[in-house]
């Protein structure tokens, strides 16, 4: 016998894990499938439970299911995404996971398959292709134009910078890149890296709050720079907190703590404590399939 726990989550996770948990018991395998009550954070006997079983089904993540995640991922180490990949895309498995195909059915409904998180921008600017019938969408989705690439490059040599400066601002940001080299116009310093080896420059910080109307310190480390994938700390150990409250109006030692107190939310297992108990959703009795 077998012992499973599924731990629905939010949004579509209780529909999904509940025809999920029906298709495990017609295998006629020996199963039994326990699902424990949720809660933020997720109760000691539903954490004991899945310590216990032989596997975790969860359902689908949202805002408040986070701390279940990361709680998987970070202190059980048993995390395993599923998702689509295109069949035969490519032989190296690190572009396979990241290859996407546009899909138009009789409908128009437009369905992008594959892809994943990191290829969003290439994502939407083939989706933006797609509902153009097939034309390249003009500057303003995607590629800056060559006159404004030119410009960008020609404003950092001015400055005396180096041209990756440039390739930085015109990959990430696009036709809006001048506009972040004008900033830079203002202050030199914002050409510096935020954090020594990786790309995000210190100018992305100030213009994800008045550009891409970010409204804190997570939503630029984590949403707009994707600093948080590479190191959790780093961000914070940069100038972004200075950059963004400056920007915000706001108080950084007091941002900076709002910001790790939702780390600790959601990477409990660094040794922090969590920072009180809330609920969310519905939370199911226990309940016993065999």
């Amino acid at each position: 016998m077998k012992t499973i726990v599924a731990l629905p989550g939010e949004g579509i996770g209780p529909e999904v894990v509940d025809a999920t948990c029906e298709l495990l018991m017609g295998t006629g395998l020996p199963l039994k499938i326990l699902t424990p009550a949720q809660g933020s954070p997720l109760p000691d006997a539903t954490k004991r439970a899945a310590r216990e079983a032989d596997g975790v089904l969860f359902g689908a993540a949202g805002p408040s299911t986070s701390p279940v995640v990361s709680w998987l991922r970070w202190e059980m180490a048993a995390w395993a995404g599923v998702r689509p990949l295109l069949e035969g895309a490519s032989v190296n498995t690190a572009d396979l996971s990241r290859a996407h195909r546009i899909d138009v059915g009789d409908s128009g409904l437009v369905t992008v398959v594959g892809g994943k998180l990191s290829t969003f921008r290439r994502m939407a600017r083939d989706v933006a292709d797609t509902l153009c019938g097939g034309r390249s969408v003009p500057p303003g989705i995607g590629a800056a134009a060559p006159y404004l690439v030119e410009w960008t490059f020609d404003a950092i040599a001015r400055l005396g910078l180096p041209p990756t400066v440039a390739n930085r601002l015109l990959s990430a940001h696009g036709d809006r890149a001048p506009e972040l080299t004008s900033l830079i116009l203002q202050d030199t310093s914002l050409a510096e890296p935020l954090v020594p080896n990786l790309e995000p420059l210190a100018v992305e910080a100030v213009w994800a709050v008045r550009g891409e109307m970010a409204r804190s310190l997570e939503d630029v480390l984590d949403r707009r720079l994707g600093l948080a994938l590479f190191d959790r700390d780093a961000g914070v150990r940069s100038r972004a907190p200075e950059l963004v409250c400056a920007e915000l109006g706001r108080d950084v030692d007091a941002e900076v703590r709002s910001y790790l107190a939702t780390i600790r939310r959601e990477r409990g297992p660094i040794g922090t404590t969590d920072p009180g108990p809330s609920s969310f959703g519905k939370a199911p009795d226990e309940r016993v399939r065999r």
